[in-house]
């Protein structure tokens, strides 16, 4: 089986652009899909080698698995294990435990069964969780458990029936997935069965499925367009795709051309390819990948803050360096054989199998009980003094029903069964007002009623034309039927009304932006759109008998509280606080909507929680020792508590101004 130095090169496209995208999203939309074109080169290679074997009469499981740990282990127990220590060292107790959580997930090649379980890919924040990367590596593992058995299996079937199994597996696995992206893009995005066809681009290339192309010039063409599918993948695609489902062939097929091309010909592309700086960069693929993600996370994690294009450069070439001594003096020396000595079959490897086992078993066994060690005390806390604990307790500070009730509609316990009810209407930062809202409503005797689901605006004929991710429609519908249905007396709506007028979180470029008109995103035209969509959902509510207060947003943090909270206790720094200033000009444009919204219904009240925690030009992020935030925007139990009396004028019958 011949080296390809252009299949090399092909990973170090792959590689760059993933990590360019990771680096920031807006400088290649599309660059999450070089791990597409790893599945298939992957599939490729892999499914080759089996393929061999299985030829020559010498394939063994056991062999197969071998190859597999020397090729991924070592490098990946290094990674986890640098990871780990910059865990234990930075990462809060809450943020550890789950830490603890992915590392146990990662080491049993699990991992993206346990982030579709916690995270969507596209909308973590960019600075907590260190290990998402490895969902990728875990796809490629289980599909190995599976596919070489598969193989022998088949290894007895005629040509044709393997190959129309094979395709027919493909073309099931690739209809699901897009039928995932359209229904459950979460699990479509992590899981094995919607990206298995990925895998098997490349695995019917290796077994000779696909004719072979003997004219120059077609190869020529296809490789050509190959590459230009890649790139425009890389382009065109974004976070806003469907994917991994139609949208994904452009990567795929394109990366499947180009090894195809190459296979009897040495094409212009092949060439390309196979120039020394882009083999270089392939050769340290595996490595680099694992330890961008890692260098970029607790990077953000200690900034807490966008970082700048030169500290982004820097962070890319420590990762470079950090890759390179990884392949150097890790990959190799367990990949490296010895020249074959006379009668053996193949040549010996340089580290033996019970040294690899035995390395890879202790590492293995050391990180597992480290992790359930933090899992099982909660993050290992008493590794901070206790100021600094309490204000880290501020990240669990969160309404116990808040996973259970998003998206629903949620009646709290308030002791009043039978009085009238309140509502409470909006996004996540209306479920982080419930805790207060229930106690209010138990002392005065009232039913409460929280409805809210994450990044949908309490707005009748509210659409984000800028990302498909969020449909909120139906769930109005559904909070305006149980309005009608219980004659529903008073409203409250409550939403990061900032974030959907500005279109980006605390003005910071991170996600698509929302675009609430279809011409284009302009924070102008969302903060007409949002006054219109108010006003008409106020009229809406009144026609429906009932009184509407509108509670304006708490001030953005710009970072997690808790954690700037935590380090100015450890350097003995002053308290951290949000800017007044700053606060009132991100909030403008948001808050005139709202002022226009109320202008045609002058019993429709405002209420503004900002002004409890302004003081002195400054708004507070704690209050007697405890976070008012359990994150970057949203209150903490202990921060809906303490802004309870401003939150009561919502419930007071008549206008607020």
């Amino acid at each position: 089986m011949h080296y390809r130095p252009d299949i090399d090169g092909l990973r170090a496209l792959a590689v760059v652009a993933v990590v360019i995208y990771h680096a920031d999203h807006g400088w290649l939309p599309g660059g999450f899909t070089g791990v597409d074109v790893f599945f298939v080169i992957s599939g490729y290679l892999i499914t080759r080698l089996i393929a061999a074997d299985l030829d020559r009469g010498q394939f063994s499981l056991a062999t197969f698995y071998e190859r597999r740990a020397r090729r991924s282990l070592p490098a990946l127990l290094v990674v986890l294990a640098a990871a780990t220590a910059a865990a234990l060292a930075w990462l809060l107790p809450e943020e550890l435990a789950r830490f603890g959580e992915s590392l146990l997930a990662t080491l049993l090649f699990g991992s993206n069964v346990y982030f579709w379980q916690v995270n969507d890919y596209f909308a973590t924040p960019p600075d907590s969780t260190p290990l998402l990367h490895t969902w990728s590596l875990a796809v490629e593992e289980q599909f190995y458990l599976v596919f070489p058995l598969v193989l022998v299996a088949m290894a007895r079937c005629r040509a044709p029936l393997r190959a129309a199994l094979l395709w027919a597996a493909l073309a099931g696995s690739l209809l699901l997935a897009e039928w995932g992206a359209h229904h459950k893009p979460t699990p479509a995005f992590y899981l094995g069965p919607t990206r298995a066809w990925e895998l098997l681009c490349g695995a019917v290339l290796a077994l000779r499925m696909v004719p072979p192309i003997r004219s120059r010039a077609v190869a020529e063409l296809a490789a050509a367009a190959g590459l230009a599918a890649i790139g425009a993948g890389f382009v065109f695609l974004s976070e806003q795709s469907r994917f991994p489902g139609i949208a994904a062939l452009l990567p795929c097929v394109g990366a499947a051309l180009a090894i195809h091309a190459g296979e009897g010909h040495r094409t212009l592309v092949s060439r390309l390819l196979g120039l020394r700086s882009l083999v270089a960069v392939g050769l340290i693929s595996y490595s680099l990948y694992l330890w961008h993600w890692v260098v970029l996370v607790y990077a953000r994690h200690l900034a807490l803050r966008e970082l700048t294009v030169p500290e982004l450069a820097a962070l890319i070439a420590l990762s470079v360096g950090l890759a390179a001594l990884t392949w150097r003096f890790v990959e190799q020396p367990f990949r490296r054989t010895r020249p074959a000595v006379a009668g053996a079959t193949r040549p010996s490897p340089m580290v033996g199998t019970r040294l690899l086992a035995a390395s890879a078993a202790a590492a293995s066994v050391r990180l597992a009980a480290g992790a359930a060690a933090i899992m099982a005390t909660g993050g290992l806390p008493g590794r901070l003094p206790p100021s600094a604990l309490e204000f880290a307790r501020g990240q669990q500070s969160v309404w116990d029903r808040r996973s259970d009730c998003e998206g629903r509609i949620c009646e709290l316990d308030t002791g009043a069964p039978d009085r009238p009810a309140v509502l409470l209407w909006g996004d996540s930062h209306a479920a982080a007002l419930a805790p207060a809202l229930q106690e209010l409503a138990a002392a005065e005797g009232r039913r409460a009623i929280v409805a809210f689901k994450h990044s949908c605006p309490p707005l009748v004929g509210f659409r984000n034309f800028g990302s498909y991710a969020t449909e909120c429609r139906p769930f109005v519908a559904q909070v305006l039927q149980r309005i009608d249905a219980e004659r529903i007396g008073r409203v409250i709506l409550h939403a990061r009304w900032p974030w959907y007028v500005e279109g980006t979180r605390n003005e910071q470029p991170t996600g698509a932006p929302f675009q609430l008109t279809p011409e284009g995103f302009d924070p102008d035209g969302n903060a007409r759109a949002v006054a219109t969509l108010l006003a008409q959902t106020i009229a809406a509510l009144r026609a429906r008998g009932a009184e509407v207060t509108v509670v304006t947003s708490v001030p953005e943090v710009g970072g997690d509280a808790p954690e700037l909270l935590v380090r100015s206790v450890l350097r003995n720094d002053p308290l951290p606080h949000v800017d007044a200033a700053g606060f009132a000009a991100r909030t403008a444009r948001s808050h005139a909507a709202i002022a226009a919204a109320l202008v045609a219904d002058p019993a429709a009240a405002v209420v503004h929680l900002y002004p409890e925690l302004r003081r002195d030009g400054r708004c507070a992020l704690a209050r007697d020792g405890r976070a008012l935030y359990h994150d970057d925007d949203h209150l903490s139990i202990d921060g809906a508590r303490f802004l309870r009396q401003a939150l009561a004028q919502a419930l007071a019958p008549g206008p607020l101004r």
